[in-house]
């Protein structure tokens, strides 16, 4: 092998382990955001669309795309879409979430940092 295919090798196996790792973390914020769903009572939810029975639903089937596209990326090193957050879109006196309301995956440019 050329030093040039060497570098090519090492910067596409580099590429292809950030873009898996980032799909992993997906994962994590899918489920964390299930949680985030499943404790927080639904007269919290500002939006009759997206109430806490959508989000529980919606951020489940997420948990299974997300692993998905770890799939992929690692075996194609394709990016997927972002994962589904629970936004607090205003907190209360006590600090807790008076409003929250899913913010849905948007889909990834090839060679985002994001």
């Amino acid at each position: 092998m050329a030093k040039k295919d060497k570098a090519s090798l090492i910067q596409d196996i580099t590429n292809r382990y950030r873009v898996t790792a980032r799909e992993a973390r997906d994962i994590v914020t899918s489920v964390t955001t299930l949680g985030k769903a499943v404790v927080t009572p639904g007269s919290r939810y500002g939006s009759t669309a997206k109430n806490k029975g959508a989000t529980i639903v919606k951020t489940a089937g997420d948990i299974a795309k997300q692993a998905g596209e770890t799939y992929t990326a690692a075996k194609k090193g394709k990016s997927g879409t972002s994962a589904i957050q629970l936004k607090t879109m205003r907190r209360g006196a006590s600090g807790l979430p008076s409003d929250v309301e899913y913010k849905t995956g948007s889909k990834r440019k090839p060679g985002s940092k994001k």
